[in-house]
């Protein structure tokens, strides 16, 4: 039997986790201002020393593709795009240790070794928390794809986009305040459901219900059955109860 006080206490270590992803995120937020400011700074170091002006005296005597080529060399690397920030790492145990705080941008992969779980914190009030042997990727602020693993969701209010979780086997989303977990194995991916409501092929889970979620010719099959009674894995309430005593 769920031990509902450690319950109530597990929830509150999640939206506290969840409250300070949002709040990281809104800091290291990229300023546009503060960007062109540093931009136009740039650009004055450049004319001072000459080489701007040399580069403007000489246009006329280029090719104007040319010229254009050459100032874009200069000043290309400051137009690149930045990696958007989508979460950060707010706890973890075991080897290899991640850096608590750091960001976690677009397009990492998150991997955890036989001995280690680790929790992390999203933009839009979530928080995954990462099982032993899983890795996990970040296509988006609001799209992940668990390759192989398992992995707890905790979504604590809607976001504006739905949370997807992409899996080889199929897609799994919520935008409502939820707690699932998904497992990638080799034939299939199960999504177990403790509060909330999740969405995947053509069917919608709840609790009291699990899912198994196969590709039969290129099409996303999800089957139903009766779900065990406490379908929160322990190894999460472990993880969860491991913070909030930090």
């Amino acid at each position: 039997m769920t031990d509902l006080n450690l319950t109530e206490k597990q929830r509150e270590t999640e939206r506290l986790l969840e409250k300070a992803g949002s709040e990281w995120a809104a800091e290291s937020a990229p300023d546009s201002g503060e960007f062109l400011a540093s931009f136009e700074a740039r650009l004055a170091e450049e004319e001072q020393g000459g080489f701007l002006a040399t580069v403007v005296s000489l246009r006329p005597a280029l090719a104007g593709l040319a010229a254009a080529a050459i100032i874009l060399a200069v000043f290309g690397g400051l137009l690149a795009p930045r990696k958007e920030t989508v979460a950060s790492f707010a706890f973890a145990t075991g080897s290899p240790q991640f850096d608590l705080g750091g960001a976690v941008a677009s397009g990492t992969t998150v991997e955890t070794s036989a001995d280690s779980r680790v929790i992390l914190a999203l933009a839009q009030n979530a928080t995954i928390s990462l099982d032993t042997g899983t890795r996990l990727r970040f296509d988006g602020p609001d799209t992940v794809y668990l390759a192989d693993g398992e992995i707890w969701v905790s979504i604590a209010r809607p976001g504006q986009r739905p949370l997807r979780i992409v899996t080889p086997h199929g897609k799994v989303y919520s935008n409502q305040e939820s707690g699932f977990c998904v497992v990638v194995a080799a034939d299939d991916a199960n999504v177990f459901i403790s509060r909330g409501e999740v969405h995947l092929a053509d069917a919608s889970l709840k609790p009291g219900l699990h899912a198994s979620l196969t590709k039969r010719e290129g099409l996303e099959v999800a089957q139903l059955f009766d779900a065990p009674m406490d379908p929160q894995p322990e190894w999460s309430r472990d993880l969860l109860r491991q913070a909030s005593l930090r």
